[in-house]
C-alpha cells in the first residue's frame, strides 16, 4: 500500500470511486443498448443531448458547486448544507424543465422526431 501513503487517503479513494463510477457507467451504456436496442437507444440518446445542453445551460454551475463541496471538507455543516442545497435546487430545476418539456410535446403533440416508424425495413 506504498501508493495509499504516497498519493494520500483521501485522494486515492476519491480516485478509486471515480474509476468504479466509470465502469458502472459502462456496463449501464451496455444495458441500455441491449435492452432498447438501436431505434430506442437513439431517442434516448436524444433525450441525454438536451439533457446536457440544460446543464451547459447553467454555465457550469453544478460543475462549480460539486468542486466547492469537495473542497469544503472542513467547512462548518451549514456551509455543506448549503453547497448540496443549492447543487439539489438545481437539479431539481432542470428536472423541472425536462417536465415540463414533455408535458408541452405530449399536450401539443409536437413531433420532435420527424420520422415515423424508421426502424423497419424499407
Amino acid at each position: 500500500m506504498a501508493i495509499v501513503s504516497s498519493f494520500g487517503r483521501k485522494d486515492f479513494f476519491f480516485t478509486l470511486g471515480r474509476y468504479i463510477v466509470y465502469a458502472l457507467q459502462l456496463i449501464k451504456g451496455f444495458a441500455l443498448a441491449y435492452f432498447l436496442g438501436p431505434f430506442f437507444l437513439g431517442i434516448y440518446g436524444y433525450f441525454m443531448l438536451y439533457q446536457q445542453y440544460l446543464v451547459y445551460s447553467n454555465l457550469g454551475v453544478q460543475y462549480a458547486l460539486n468542486a466547492e463541496l469537495s473542497m469544503a471538507a472542513e467547512s462548518s455543516e451549514a456551509v455543506k448544507d448549503d453547497i448540496a442545497n443549492s447543487a439539489f435546487t438545481l437539479t431539481g430545476f432542470i428536472c423541472g424543465v425536462l417536465i415540463i418539456a414533455a408535458v408541452i410535446v405530449f399536450v401539443y403533440e409536437i413531433n420532435i422526431f420527424p420520422f415515423q416508424n424508421s426502424y423497419e425495413a424499407v
